[in-house]
């Protein structure tokens, strides 16, 4: 694997593609075994990295070995750093943004705005080496179904209109997936 491919893969699995023995899905899965030497310590670095937030790395928690001992370090300095490092006045960090689920990280960004969110994108790129591309991809996630979620309200709203109580409306939005968050706007 050369220096390029290795970019492309550490860029994918910085953005959000899933990597697998088997190629599942064409285009978003990875073929472990397909990626020599190179390859496969992208991968590795990038499941201790999933492993060290506590997020589950999928079948292969099991390849990490010592060599890994330093970098498990260093991550770990990191996710403290992200645990330190506040984004709003929810008294939300970085870390929580890597941990917290879609929907209530969403409903807690509902006063970030644009400008604010490439601010936070770029601190987060340049504040942490490791874990920043993750940062971006989560803010960009929770911010996409925020907006999908304001658009949604509107429409159930006008719906429902007083047929049902805002609470309700609010609860059943952690049914919808951003797909059907979609059909409703």
């Amino acid at each position: 694997m050369c220096t390029r491919d290795v970019q492309v893969t550490e860029f994918l699995l910085d953005h959000g593609a899933d990597f697998g023995n088997t190629l599942k899905f064409i285009g978003y899965s990875l073929g472990f075994e397909n990626f020599g030497e190179n390859g496969r310590n992208v991968i590795e670095r990038h499941t201790v990295k999933l492993k060290a937030l506590s997020l589950f790395p999928g079948p292969y928690s099991g390849v990490i070995d010592t060599k890994f001992d330093i970098f498990i370090k260093n991550c770990n300095g990191e996710i403290e750093k992200l645990k330190k490092v506040g984004i709003n006045i929810h008294r939300i960090t970085f870390f929580d943004v890597l941990t917290m689920c879609q929907h209530k990280l969403a409903m807690r960004l509902t006063n970030i705005s644009e400008d604010n969110l490439a601010l936070l994108k770029k601190k987060a790129k340049l504040n942490f080496r490791l874990y920043g591309e993750l940062v971006k991809l989560h803010l960009t996630k929770a911010v996409r179904r925020k907006n999908l979620l304001i658009k949604a309200n509107i429409t159930l709203t006008d719906i429902f209109e007083s047929a049902l109580p805002d609470t309700f409306l609010r609860q059943m939005f952690y049914y919808f997936s951003d797909q059907d968050l979609k059909l409703l706007s």
